[in-house]
C-alpha cells in the first residue's frame, strides 16, 4: 500500500518538475524544428542508402574489374581447355603414324628383301646371259 502512494506521488512530483522546467519558446522552436528536417529526411530518403558518388562510381569501378579478371579466366580456361584438346588429338595422330612407320618398316624390309633377291636374281642371269654370248 505504501508503495502506491509513493509511486503516485513519484508520479506527481515528476508532473510537476516537468512542467517547471519547461524549455524557453526559442529551444522549443528549434526541437520542433528538428523534428519536421528529422522527418522530412525520412520520408525524402530513398529506400536504399546511396553512397556519395565517388564511392559508388569506385565501387562500381572495382565491380566491373573484378567482372572483367571473371570473364579473362573463363576465356583463359577455355582456351585451355581447347588447346589441351588439340594437343590430346595431335598426340593420338602422332601414336598411330608412329605404329604405321613401324608397320611399314618391317613391311620395308620384307619388301627390301624381295628386292635384293630379285637384284640377285637378275645379276645371276645376266650373268649367265654374258656366259652365252
Amino acid at each position: 500500500m505504501i508503495e502506491v502512494i509513493m509511486g503516485i506521488c513519484l508520479t506527481i512530483m515528476g508532473i510537476y518538475f516537468f512542467k517547471s522546467t519547461d524549455l524557453p519558446k526559442e529551444l522549443k522552436d528549434r526541437s520542433a524544428q528538428m523534428k519536421a528536417e528529422t522527418g522530412q529526411m525520412l520520408t525524402s530518403m530513398p529506400k536504399k542508402m546511396n553512397l556519395p558518388k565517388e564511392v559508388s562510381k569506385a565501387a562500381s569501378l572495382e565491380m566491373t574489374q573484378a567482372k572483367l579478371v571473371e570473364i579473362n579466366l573463363l576465356k583463359k580456361a577455355a582456351e585451355l581447355k581447347l588447346y589441351n584438346a588439340e594437343i590430346d588429338k595431335l598426340t593420338l595422330t602422332i601414336t598411330t603414324l608412329e605404329q604405321e612407320i613401324r608397320v611399314n618398316n618391317s613391311k620395308n624390309g620384307e619388301i627390301q628383301k624381295l628386292i635384293d633377291s630379285h637384284l640377285a636374281n637378275l645379276q645371276l642371269l645376266q650373268e649367265k646371259l654374258m656366259s652365252l654370248s
